[in-house]
């Protein structure tokens, strides 16, 4: 009995390990602060990146890459920064409603 025990009390923490390390790769585009939600506070962090006041992770920058180019191993194509100003503008106007991505 105690071994069975032993055995789930095991499972559930590999899940729950697993589960977290599956949430921590995953990203919304744009929704660079992960709040569930695309706001003016992620077009504000794209521009604070831009302006080299504020690190983004890798997983932030992925999100940040609204051009339909992220996912690639390089970043995006050639010549196409994963986060730049281009990204932040997109960003803003999804956060108000002008465009959806």
């Amino acid at each position: 009995m105690a071994r069975r025990k032993n055995y789930l009390v095991l499972l559930l923490a590999a899940s729950l390990l697993l589960g977290s390390a599956a949430k921590s790769s995953a990203f919304a585009l744009g929704d660079i602060d992960d709040d569930g939600v695309v706001r003016f506070a992620d077009a504000l962090l794209a521009l604070r990146y831009i302006a080299g006041t504020e690190p983004l992770t890798a997983v932030q920058l992925d999100a940040c890459n609204v051009n339909g180019y992220s996912g690639s191993p390089s970043g995006g194509r050639p010549g196409d920064p994963r986060c730049d100003i281009t990204n932040a503008y997109r960003i803003l106007r999804q956060a108000y409603g002008i465009i959806t991505f």
